[in-house]
């Protein structure tokens, strides 16, 4: 049905009508990890608990040493942060997976 390709940039997610932010995306994984954990104000400790994740791995997540987690990990998170559909989609995209709202190509 769609081609999941490599090249994360020739992808077109819409939420809204909007594409991904390229420039988000090409900051990295732990960069927007970084900024969704500092914007949500709680403790690693409590958005790992939320997220149903060790929070040594979290911590790992944001500062770069994991670079590849899991989908439904990434999901977790983006729900346990409660970041609208277009920020999931950047998460994702970062970490080279498919977005959740792809436009058919």
């Amino acid at each position: 049905m769609f081609e999941a390709r490599r090249d994360r940039h020739a992808r077109v997610a819409v939420s809204s009508g909007r594409p991904i932010k390229a420039h988000r995306a090409r900051e990295g994984l732990a960069a927007l990890v970084e900024d969704y954990v500092a914007r949500d104000g709680r403790s690693l400790n409590r958005i790992a608990q939320a997220a149903r994740i060790d929070v040594a791995y979290l911590w790992r997540l944001r500062s770069g040493q994991k670079r590849r987690p899991s989908r439904d990990l990434l999901i977790r998170l983006g729900l346990a942060l409660k970041l609208d559909p277009e920020e999931l989609d950047e998460l994702l995209v970062a970490a080279e997976y498919v977005p959740i709202t792809l436009r058919p190509l």
